[in-house]
């Protein structure tokens, strides 16, 4: 469950530009979308959608000054079959789904809800992209659906298993450090300066923690970026299922030996003659009082800036936020549950998005609810009077009681500007050239990080290369580490052994310095 972001970086690898996008798909700035801008908004009250509205009702400015509207439209969507999206058959009938998982515990609810969505949601004209904590996947064609459903799976498990083995390391690493602080109390160095020893404790709890949290609860804001680049080159109905299972925090038991210690210490200071044993009390409560805050709440998560990006790209957004267990296998420890923060942070995001939370075990029921759940919005259309310059946009209504939802920058570039800088920054990995001409697979890598090694600078580069058919047979699946000399490096494969046929190509690779990754994937037709 570590940052993709990352993750997914969740992942770098899902949100890649390198991922492969049939020509319908790509993000082509015709002239008309610069003469007519098309702003999606959404209207609620009392946090019910108003259906309503009318032309009439709304105005639009952009930079201070009002704006003619010339397009005027309710868009009712759901992804439950047999119903129509409003936006009229120049859609194209295929829809892209994007399962995100970010989990730690694979079960049968899993299991189950996986199955029910291709079984009853998943069309086999749909496009998929799937991203598992670390792991990413991206399906053009879901012809065969029960291999892909399989597959998925697979990956579940592995990633579950990953997730956990990570989390237990990391609590071991928790234990081993209590039970070291159990063995110097036991001596006289306790006793010796009592509230000093106690408050480096508690600090040191405190910090811990915050490591832990930081660790498996922070999410890059990058990959949302990342995320939004790459559906905004997606010219479908796009629908987003988030599966996140709470996050979990290991803490120590409150029963436990050294923190009833701690309490007594506590109240020893505060009954004390001595204004030094009285400042003591205060610090050491308020390192209890953080510790116990910091137990309860999750991590910031900026719901502002995430929600307008899936405006921007015209994205619902689901969540299914489902309770799991996991045990400490510690006496000292135990591992709860982090308190609603993250729960009401995917709640805000799902209702600006039109979408829908459900707190739940059983995904499939959930999966049902979401599917006949509508996301309604107007499509408010005008022509702005400089259509070189971009404002900035507002949308007004008469009644002030009205909870506006739209994207105020819609017409500004903001997701590459901020993609440039971070890439000027940090670079990341790209795979470029990617190509099979004469049965040899080409490929050059660039921008990935190096390091001085001994005498030498240099990179480590991890590259997974598969080659499958139409009938996902796989001829090729090889892994293997380089080292690279320079800011470039480039690679050719003989696949002579190949006969006449369509292929898939998929090229993964881990830049093993900075942690990031870049897939890229071809589909060559041997004659």
């Amino acid at each position: 469950m570590k940052k993709y972001l990352a993750l997914m970086i969740f992942f770098i690898a899902w949100v890649s530009s390198a991922i492969l996008l049939s020509q319908d798909e790509e993000a082509v700035k015709e002239t008309l979308s610069v003469i007519n801008v098309e702003v999606p908004v959404r209207v609620f009250m009392d946090g019910q959608p108003v259906l309503d509205m009318k032309k009439e009702d709304f105005t639009v400015y952009e930079d201070g000054k009002p704006q003619a509207i010339n397009g005027f439209q309710l868009v009712s969507k759901r992804i439950a079959s047999g119903v129509e999206s409003s936006a009229g058959p120049s859609l194209p009938a295929s829809r892209y789904f994007v399962l995100a998982f970010r989990v730690f515990d694979f079960n049968d609810p899993l299991q189950d809800g996986l199955r029910y969505f291709f079984d009853e949601i998943l069309r086999p004209q749909d496009q998929l992209l799937v991203f598992i904590n670390d792991k990413t996947r991206t399906y053009r064609d879901l012809a065969d659906k029960e291999n892909i459903r399989s597959e998925i799976e697979t990956d579940l498990r592995d990633q579950c298993r990953l997730a956990r083995k990570n989390i237990e390391a990391k609590t071991k690493e928790f234990d081993e450090w209590i039970k070291k602080a159990q063995t110097a109390w036991q001596t006289d160095t306790l006793w010796a300066s009592p509230p000093t020893v106690i408050r480096e404790f508690l600090q040191t709890y405190l910090d811990m923690m915050l490591i832990f949290k930081k660790r498996f609860m922070t999410q890059d804001i990058d990959q949302y970026y990342y995320f939004a680049e790459h559906l905004e080159k997606v010219r479908k109905e796009k629908w987003v299922l988030n599966f996140y299972q709470q996050e979990i925090l290991p803490r120590l038991n409150p029963n436990q030996e050294m923190m009833q210690i701690v309490r007594d210490e506590i109240s020893e200071c505060e009954e004390s003659l001595f204004g030094e044993y009285q400042a003591f009390a205060i610090i050491l409560k308020q390192l209890m009082q953080r510790i116990e805050t910091e137990a309860k709440t999750g991590v910031e998560f900026p719901v502002k800036e995430v929600s307008k990006l899936f405006m921007k790209v015209n994205a619902t957004f689901h969540t299914i936020f489902i309770n799991a267990q996991m045990d400490a296998d510690s006496q000292n420890l135990e591992l709860r549950q982090i308190g609603s923060g993250m729960e009401a942070n995917l709640r805000d995001l799902t209702e600006k998005t039109g979408g829908k939370l459900i707190v739940s075990t059983d995904l499939v029921s959930s999966l049902g609810a979401i599917a006949v759940t509508e996301d309604n919005y107007y499509m408010l259309t005008y022509a702005p009077g400089n259509p070189a310059k971009v404002g900035k946009i507002k949308v007004k209504t008469a009644n002030k009681k009205h909870d506006l939802q739209y994207d105020d920058n819609l017409r500004a570039n903001y997701i590459d500007e901020y993609l440039r800088k971070k890439e000027k920054a940090n670079p990341t990995v790209k795979i470029k050239g990617l190509a099979l001409n004469a049965k040899k697979l080409s490929l050059s890598l660039q921008d990935f990080s190096l390091t001085q090694a001994k005498s030498e600078t240099c990179g480590w580069l991890k590259i997974h290369i598969v080659v499958q058919n139409s009938d996902r047979q796989v001829f090729f699946n090889q892994e293997k580490v380089l080292k690279a000399g320079s800011k470039s490096f480039s690679l050719s494969l003989d696949f002579s052994f190949l006969q006449p046929g369509k292929y898939d190509i998929i090229v993964e690779v881990l830049d093993q310095v900075s942690g990031k990754t870049a897939t890229e994937v071809i589909q060559p037709l041997i004659k």
